[in-house]
């Protein structure tokens, strides 16, 4: 017997009008089909509160009232931002009053007057009509809302492919798989094609090719692609249906992209274990196949076994990592079944010593226990997890681990934990060393005599220290998040300015006197030096890093030397010029 189905909740409206006998009697005639529920009120102030909370699916409003005007608060409502449907229903008839509301973003306008129960009836018709479609399109916005969600966590996206004019409609997980920001550019086939791994460029092109020649309505592809911006390489599985005209040319492609790049790598990496295990395992198969067909020489055997021993041990002690097996205790407890690998090399306790311990958690840091126990220990089955924890040795010394484990269920009842660990004592000295150097120059340009500014390769200041400021007069906070022009007066801005973009360029900028501003309204003269930081692929600029020396003092002092220079060349010319009308004046005389 099935259940059945509840009605339909009511539309609910909000009626403003100032006359209260017509509030009461469209009150009554809407609400008389069960469909639709009123509330009304005479107060269009009121309304307007009422309107913005959010109650209703529609609202009919007078056109002339004392306090405001339908018109009016139509605008109000509008300039919200609510898209609630609005009716204007009044007595005015002017069509100047109809299309100034519709324009002013009215759904319907109805006339008062004529045969009431005509007018009511369109009056509930509009109602139904715009309540349905405000129902259907918050349903469309939710429906797309969920949709984007689902994609994001299933890191699953959307695309369609316009065989017309080449142009590719992604949706915004696609475009945050390739590490774009959605909308951020049009893509076309040949766009996609350029991020796809070089390697895979050519059998994902072939995919589609033989797919639209052979007449196939579908394909399955999986290939790598390279990030934008980063050239991180991911792993995506596409699946794409072709639409075709009744020719049965395909004039538009639909597909989905999926991000595998977990699950790709994890089964690389058990594909290089269970290599490994094979390898093992044909190599003890040998051994038993060797045992068995020298059974009937039990001297041989015994040496033969003592060997494959040797071997084992040679195996293990050469494993860098460490390999465990835990089963799960009605206490409630982790013990340790197996173990093997670089046990020693990393605890300094022996494979018998650890398993004596039942459970590896004694071995912990106490600090990071509350991590072992979350991440570790309460693993239920088909779920795995990776931290990185601290150990402490046998002799008391500390070493970081890399602990991988993996919760499974086992046949007959019980759980397995398993997996690994890997000594990263090394990668975390380092990390810390480089920190370390970080913060020390850090402190360094801090603390220096020589004002230091830093850029990014779109010129804007990203770093300075306090000589800078006092060189600039400009605080660091102020100053950082600006453009490097506003450090260069005016009337030689442009040249400066062309200085940077070659510098920045690859052009040596070495020991060059440019003009800096100091506030408020002082010029000094610094004597310009600056490199350039470059990323890891040894192409991209990370940022350029100038560093002056300010020699104002020395230029005044020259420009006076000069001018005095100049001074005593013009008293040295007045002179000679006195000098050789002596002279000539003497000569004259004795002439």
């Amino acid at each position: 017997m099935s259940t059945p189905t509840a009605p339909p909740s009511p539309d609910t409206i909000l009626y403003v009008d100032d006359e209260s006998a017509l509030l009461e009697i469209t009150k009554l005639f809407l609400e008389r089909a069960g469909d639709i529920a009123v509330d009304t009120t005479t107060n269009p102030l009121e309304a307007y509160e009422m309107i913005v909370a959010g109650r209703y699916d529609a609202v009919v409003s007078d056109y002339l009232m004392p306090e405001m005007d339908g018109i009016a608060l139509l605008k109000r409502v509008r300039g919200s931002g609510s898209q609630v449907p609005f009716i204007i229903f009044t007595g005015r008839g002017r069509e100047e009053v109809a299309i100034e509301a519709l324009n002013n973003g009215a759904d319907f306008y109805l006339q008062k007057g004529g045969d009431p129960k005509a007018q009511f009836t369109e009056l509930a018709n509009a109602i139904r009509q715009l309540a349905g479609r405000q129902r259907a399109e918050v349903a469309v916005l939710r429906t797309k809302e969920m949709l984007q969600k689902t994609e994001s966590l299933a890191h699953l996206g959307s695309w369609i492919l316009d065989c017309e004019t080449g142009q590719i409609t992604w949706s915004d997980e696609t475009y945050r798989i390739f590490n774009l920001t959605p909308g951020e550019c049009a893509m076309t086939y040949e766009a996609f094609l350029s991020m796809v791994h070089p390697d895979d460029r050519a059998m994902v092109d072939t995919a589609y090719s033989i797919s639209i020649v052979d007449g196939k309505s579908t394909y399955t592809v999986e290939h790598r692609i390279i990030r934008a911006y980063t050239g991180e390489i991911r792993y995506v599985v596409e699946h794409c249906e072709h639409l075709r005209d009744e020719s049965g040319r395909v004039i538009r492609s639909h597909g989905m992209v999926h991000d595998i790049t977990e699950r790709k790598l994890a089964e690389l990496e058990l594909l290089q274990e269970h290599e490994r295990l094979q390898a093992a395992h044909e190599e003890l198969a040998t051994i038993e196949e060797e045992l068995r067909t020298s059974f009937d020489d039990l001297a041989e055997s015994q040496h033969r076994v003592g060997e494959s021993e040797k071997l084992y041990r040679r195996i293990s002690e050469s494993i860098s990592d460490v390999v465990y097996v835990c089963n799960f205790q009605s206490t409630g407890e982790w013990v340790m079944s197996q173990i093997t690998g670089a046990v020693h090399e990393i605890t300094g306790y022996t494979d018998t010593e650890a398993l004596a311990m039942r459970c590896w958690k004694h071995l912990i840091h106490p600090d990071d226990l509350p991590l072992f126990e979350r991440e570790i220990c309460s693993l239920l089955p088909d779920m795995s997890s990776v931290a990185e924890l601290r150990i402490l040795r046998r002799d008391g010394s500390i070493r970081w681990i890399r602990v991988s484990a993996r919760c499974i269920g086992i046949p007959g009842g019980g759980w397995q934990l398993y997996g690994g660990w890997h000594d990263i004592t090394v990668r975390k000295q380092t990390e810390a060393d480089l920190r370390e150097t970080k913060e020390y120059l850090e402190s360094l340009i801090e603390h220096t005599s020589a004002p230091v500014v830093v850029w990014n390769p779109e010129c804007i200041i990203i770093r300075s220290n306090r000589a800078f400021e006092r060189l600039t007069g400009i605080p660091a906070d102020e100053v950082i998040g600006q453009g490097i022009e506003v450090i260069f007066p005016e009337e030689s801005r442009g040249a400066s300015m062309e200085l940077i973009r070659r510098a920045m360029a690859g052009e040596l900028l070495e020991d060059r006197e440019i003009p800096i501003m100091h506030r408020p309204d002082g010029i000094r003269i610094v004597l310009w030096n600056s490199a350039n930081i470059i990323g890891h692929d040894g192409v991209t600029l990370v940022s350029t890093i100038a560093q002056g020396k300010d020699i104002t003092v020395r230029k005044q002092a020259e420009a006076e030397l000069l001018q005095k220079h100049e001074d005593l060349q013009a008293v040295h010319e007045e002179l000679a010029t006195t000098e050789e009308e002596l002279r000539t004046s003497f000569d004259d005389l004795i002439e």
